[in-house]
């Protein structure tokens, strides 16, 4: 197998994009999508950082070994953001109604979340984004979630796919569902907007199949 299939397989193997890839390397997608397609070879000071972002080693890019790939090598930056994801095999598992029906319950401090199940937390002090449902107490940041939002107080905007039901948001709101809110008051009026897509009650939610609670002291 020629090093631009093994880079290929690789890549498909941590289930990241073309552009990820390239973004992770500062190199164009076009470079990654020649590489692949055999039109042409990476640089050969790339070399160490591919093998780092596959976790295996320069020699099994040439199929010198039979290193196998380390489910360490993450398709995202080492930062300040919680992210909750499910794995089958090695391969990363995105939003999915399988995914959906799994709830993850944090208690701790938290800059960010990225979350791809249902999430339940307390105060957050960046942004939350979530594939399912977002029950919470104070965020300061915004919440972006594909089913309902259900929290105290969001000093950002909130967008969600469901129903949303807050105390206050400071700033925009944006539902598939309904819209239950004491006060939505952004800074500028102009952003101060509701849209509702559809009406849906919250009674008709679906119950979660199973839940976890992760504590971090």
């Amino acid at each position: 197998m020629s090093i631009g299939k093994q880079i290929a397989a690789h890549r498909k193997q941590l289930n990241i994009t073309q552009d990820m890839l390239a973004q992770q390397l500062d190199v164009t997608n076009q470079a990654v999508s020649k590489w692949e397609s055999d039109l042409c070879c990476p640089d050969i000071m790339l070399l160490p950082r591919l093998a780092d972002i596959f976790g295996c080693s320069i020699d099994a890019l040439f199929e010198r070994d039979d290193a196998p790939t380390n489910i360490n090598a993450l398709p995202w930056p080492e930062d300040d953001t919680l992210r909750i994801v499910v794995y089958h095999g090695h391969s990363l598992i995105g939003s999915s109604d399988a995914v959906k029906e799994i709830t993850f319950q944090y208690e701790g401090p938290a800059l960010n979340v990225d979350c791809a199940l249902n999430l339940m937390c307390l105060d957050v002090s960046g942004d939350v984004h979530a594939s399912g449902s977002v029950t919470c107490d104070d965020i300061n940041g915004n919440i972006h979630a594909g089913g309902n939002v259900t929290c105290d107080c969001v000093d950002g905007d909130v967008r969600a796919g469901g129903n949303i039901t807050c105390d206050e948001i400071c700033g925009s709101a944006s539902a598939g569902g309904s819209i239950y809110c004491d006060e939505i008051n952004s800074d500028n009026s102009q952003q101060n907007t509701v849209h509702i897509h559809q009406q849906t009650s919250p009674s008709n939610q679906k119950r979660n199949a199973f839940s976890f609670i992760f504590r971090k002291k």
